[in-house]
């Protein structure tokens, strides 16, 4: 199946320079290195003033809860650099008049863009699954515990779902771009950009309120609320505080995304995301078409 070899060719493309992809797991470590040595602390203080502790006991409560919540947002993040690689092959074989090549076979088009959105998605999901077993690794170390078999599943589809839309994402600007010291410059751009519009470096409630009515727009956010919600669920349980105090920790944290009183549920988030990365298609798809009339 023409698919299936396509979607093997990209794979092996990726992992064939081990180098990047080792450089890759160690950018993400270091990220995660440093927003817990830095930011850690402070945000482990907001946790237990928030919710008026002070035992030894809440602060280790409080410490799993702000790693869960670096670490969702590592994932969002990874996913979408990935995804970013990913696409690159297509913008390297356009560069390369590879692509134009493989147009001129009896396959038709779609199963060549199928090829470049599947790959992307599934090295994306499996370096997802890698940052998430150290995360957890480390979660297990310092006295925390598993997701349940429910979370987990509800964990994989909230990753699917970033993963989607990250890659249909990097897609639609892959239609754009042709060379690869633009789609480099475009990759840097994201990999700065994704942290700020994730809210991972820092509280979502530390923001201005223009940016915060912004990033509750943009799928980056809603993918990294979702990851949150689920990790953090369980540490969150663990503090006996009303419920209006942890609505808005939770808020403040960007564990949930709130439009006045109504608090966004997982299955919107999803489909929110899963609308955003059907519309990136959309537009890709038509922009491919009017480029086939051109190049008639």
């Amino acid at each position: 199946m023409v698919l299936l070899q396509l979607i093997k060719r990209n794979i092996r493309l990726y992992f064939r320079d081990r180098m990047a992809v080792f450089f890759s797991f160690l950018s993400t470590l270091i990220v995660l290195v440093l927003m817990l040595a830095f930011l850690g602390e402070g945000n482990v203080d907001s946790v237990m003033s928030a919710f008026g502790e002070t035992s030894a006991e809440a602060k280790e409560h409080a410490d799993r809860l702000v790693v869960l919540w670096v670490i969702a947002g590592i994932l969002v993040v990874n996913a979408f650099s990935v995804a970013v690689a990913m696409v690159g092959f297509m913008v390297e074989d356009t560069a390369k008049h590879k692509l134009a090549a493989f147009f001129a076979t009896p396959v038709k088009r779609e199963i060549f863009v199928l090829g470049y959105i599947f790959s992307a998605n599934i090295v994306a999901l499996l370096m997802c699954l890698f940052i998430f077993a150290v995360g957890e690794i480390y979660i297990l170390a310092i006295g925390g515990s598993m997701p349940g078999g429910v979370v987990l599943g509800k964990l994989l589809l909230g990753a699917a779902a970033n993963i989607f839309t990250a890659s249909s994402m990097a897609f639609l600007f892959a239609c754009l771009i042709k060379s690869m010291s633009a789609w480099g410059g475009f990759a840097t751009l994201i990999g700065t950009l994704m942290g700020f519009l994730s809210a991972i470096y820092v509280p979502y409630g530390t923001l201005a309120e223009v940016l915060q009515n912004t990033l509750r727009i943009l799928p980056m956010f809603q993918g990294t609320s979702v990851m949150r919600e689920l990790l953090t669920e369980t540490e969150l349980s663990w503090f006996n505080a009303p419920k209006q105090v942890k609505e808005g920790l939770a808020e403040y944290m960007g564990i949930t995304v709130n439009y006045g009183d109504v608090i966004l549920s997982y299955g919107s988030k999803l489909l929110y995301l899963f609308a955003w990365g059907v519309g990136f298609l959309l537009v890709s798809f038509v922009l491919l078409k009017r480029k086939n009339v051109q190049d008639r």
